[in-house]
Parts: structure tokens; sequence; C-alpha cells
């Protein structure tokens, strides 16, 4: 396992570090390092230029995928690639669903500390408990590859399995449940007038002169942005990103009431140390936001869909939410005006949205569709909560994936956001957006 952590400090130095320098970091005596180097050399990950330094092999095949690895888990990655991890993984691979009588506790430890919390595997079942590999992730599918590894089952099995497993939580869905009157009253006739529906309206839509000058400016920006921070050193394009990263975080999660200050943001994903006065769900909602864009990075060449928005409300409820990942079981609103699609109706509303989504992906104009899309999401609010966050970061998604930055909705701002999400205008929230896009890109 050690060797594989010294490819984790490898990873770190990119310009190499000498074997007297990891032995000082890991506290592991000299000729130990030397005996593991060997190794990675052997296996063709490491090499040693002139100058004494070890540097990772990055052409070789082994390297790239250690690489695309350590992009998704940066932090458990060298446990990942270890061929202890490897044995547990081939137990998984033998079944669509193993016992964990069917286990040793060595593993069963492996998966519940490594493998659940990084959605390697799924537990579903408790008691019994009864582990399936997650055959529909990223991840899994790179630790296959890296670990030469193939499954006993597909992935069709698998989302049999889990389509029969959704069918066992209707029943939630439809309970009575708890809710105001006057709420259930207004959600339900916005259903059956079909004034949830949004998205058909944009087919309507004709630009105005204001928004065409907009976009305009959006679009000059954007590709000047670009060339300026193309112009940079790579350590200065990085730091520049996780600066916007964390302002990002502050914003999205200011919006909804955390009250985490750019400042705790900045000293908290720096330094790992907890302010004071942040309560334990405002830490989890900024590691969470945090986790959530660097899915989203791995995630750039996938499309919108229901799959990819249950995983990021997932990632954005972790530790905070028992139903994260999971349509809302009861009746929702964004503002006391604003009704939202009833709880049963929600997959129904959904399939449209990702439909309409579909249709329109190559043909509308990348902000149109972004804040199309985020609309309708809002309106239907498939989650009992982090529908916000969720939708600005599918809105985001959709413009990286057309080579736009990403924009920031202010916490300074977000009155004006919230009013044109209640107004349901399209030209409203798109004069927003492209105007907080420009400001945000000008300088």
């Amino acid at each position: 396992m050690r060797k594989y952590i010294i490819l984790k400090i490898l990873l770190e130095f990119p310009e190499g570090i000498i074997p007297v320098e990891i032995s000082k970091r890991l506290g592991i005596a000299l000729p130990n390092i030397y005996f593991y180097l060997k190794e990675l050399s052997s296996e063709n990950l490491v090499s040693k230029p002139a100058g004494g330094r070890y540097i990772l092999n990055k052409t070789n095949k082994k390297t790239e995928q250690i690489l695309e690895i350590q992009a998704m888990t940066p932090d458990k990655f060298h446990k990942l690639v270890s061929p202890n991890f490897k044995f547990v993984l081939e137990k998984l691979c033998k079944k669509l669903k193993i016992e964990r009588s069917d286990l040793l506790a060595s593993d069963i430890g492996t998966i519940e500390k490594i493998c659940a919390p990084l959605r390697v595997v799924l537990k579903i079942s408790r008691r019994p408990t009864i582990y399936s590999l997650k055959l529909n992730e990223a991840l899994v599918s790179a630790l296959l590859n890296y670990h030469d590894l193939k499954p006993a089952f597909c992935i069709l099995d698998f989302q049999k399995m889990i389509d029969q497993l959704h069918l066992r939580k209707v029943e939630d869905v439809i309970k009575p449940v708890k809710s105001e009157s006057e709420v259930i009253k207004m959600c339900d006739k916005c259903y059956s007038e079909g004034s949830d529906i949004f998205v058909s309206k944009t087919g309507q839509f004709i630009l105005d002169e204001r928004i065409s000058g907009l976009l305009t400016a959006a679009e000059r920006i954007n590709k000047e942005y670009v060339l300026f921070l193309e112009s940079l050193d790579k350590n200065i394009q990085t730091t520049i990103k996780d600066q916007w990263e964390k302002r990002y975080i502050y914003n999205t999660n200011s919006i909804e009431g955390n009250t985490m200050s750019q400042e705790d943001i900045n000293e908290f994903l720096k330094t790992g140390k907890e302010p004071q006065r942040a309560s334990k769900r405002e830490i989890f909602e900024t590691n969470n936001t945090l986790e959530a864009l660097q899915f989203l990075k791995i995630k750039l060449d996938e499309d919108i869909s229901e799959e990819l928005a249950k995983e990021l409300h997932f990632i954005v409820q972790k530790n905070i939410a028992e139903r994260s990942g999971i349509y809302k079981n009861f009746y929702n609103y964004i503002q006391p005006n604003s009704p939202t699609t009833p709880p049963q109706h929600v997959e129904e509303r959904m399939k449209l949205l990702m439909v309409w989504y579909k249709e329109n992906k190559n043909s509308l104009h990348p902000f149109v569709l972004a804040s199309g899309f985020h609309i309708q999401f809002e309106i239907i609010h498939p989650f009992a909560d982090g529908n916000g966050r969720v939708g600005r970061l599918l809105a985001n998604h959709i413009l990286m994936q057309k080579n736009y930055l990403p924009v920031t909705i202010l916490e300074k701002t977000k009155q004006n956001y919230y009013r044109a999400l209640e107004n349901r205008s399209l030209p409203q929230f798109l004069l927003y957006t492209l105007s907080s896009f420009i400001e945000e890109y000008k300088r």
C-alpha cells in the first residue's frame, strides 16, 4: 500500500521529488523508499530523469488510468489502485447481489469505509446486508478498466434491479403526507391546468434587441476571458479556478441560508479548520458543493439526464437529508405564490423536461437552453430540498458543455433571481443571468 502513497506524493510534485524528501514526508526509512520506487519503476509507473528526482511516467497507459481515478477521488485514489482493493472488487464482480456472509471482515471494512462513501457499491438491503457493484458510475468503470476486471453481470441487469427497488418506494410517494391544505390545493391546480409546464413556451420565444445585445456581449467576453486564462501560467489558472469555486460555493449556499462567510469558506477549504459558529449542516453543505463541482468536471461529456440530476442531488444533500438522490414525497413550493409539481407527478414532468432538453440542446442558444431548463426544473422542484443548488449546477453544466464559462448567482442579487423564477419569465431570467455573467467576467 505504501508504494501507492508514494504515487500520491509524486502527483503533487509534477516537477519531481527526491527520495529523501519522500522519506521525510512519510516518516519511512530511506532504504524502504528506494525499494518502493524500484517496484514502481519496474511497473513503468515512475521514472528517474537526470537530477535524481523521480517523476510520474505519464506515457504509460496504467498511469493514464491512475490519473483518471485520481481526478475523481483525489484523496483516496491510492487505496483504489492497490492489489488489496482489487481483491475486494473481484468479489463484487462475481454476482449482481453479494451478501455480507460471503465476505471477509476485512472486505466489509473496505466496502463500508471506502466503497460505500465513494458510491462504488450500493447497499441494496440492510437486513440481511446485501451489496451491489454500482455499474452506472464513471468511477466504477475506470476502476474495472485499471484492474482488468469484467463483472458477471451487465449495466442492464443493474438498472433492472434499481428499477425494481424504485417500485417498492412508490408507496412512499403516494402516501398521504402532512402538508398545508392550501399548498396541496395550489399545486394540484397548477398541475391540472398545465401551469407547471414552462418549456413548451420557449418555442414561441423571440430574442428582442436588448437580449440579443447581451448575448453578443456575453459571447465576446467569454472568448476574451478564455484567451486570458490560456495566456497564464498553469498554476495561476488553477488558482483562479479555485478562487471561482470558493466564491461560487459561498454564493450558492448563502442564497439558501448558509451563514458561513466567504472568509470562513476560504479558510475552511484551505486548512480544514471548521469555523466555531458554523453548524454541521453548513460544513456538509460546503464540502458537498465542492464535491459536486468536481463531480461535474468528470461528467462534462455526459448529457443532462434524470440519473445525473439524482446523482448530483445525492452529493449535494449527502449527510444532510435521508432522501438524498430521491424525488420528493410531499408538496412544496418555491415562494408562497409559486406552486410546484405535486410529488406523484414529478417523474412524469422530469421525463418531459429531459425530452425537451434533448430536442433543443443543439438548436437553442446555450444561455436560452440553460435558462429554460433551470426555470422548468425549479417549477417542478423535484426534490424535498436542495433544488436551487442542483438546478444552478445543472444550468452551468449546460453552459460548460457548450464551451461557456459557468455563471455565479450572487447572494446580494438573489431577490432579482427569485423574482425572475417566480414570474416564470424567460426574458427576465435571461436579462438577469446574462447581466450577471458579463459583470462576473468583464473584470
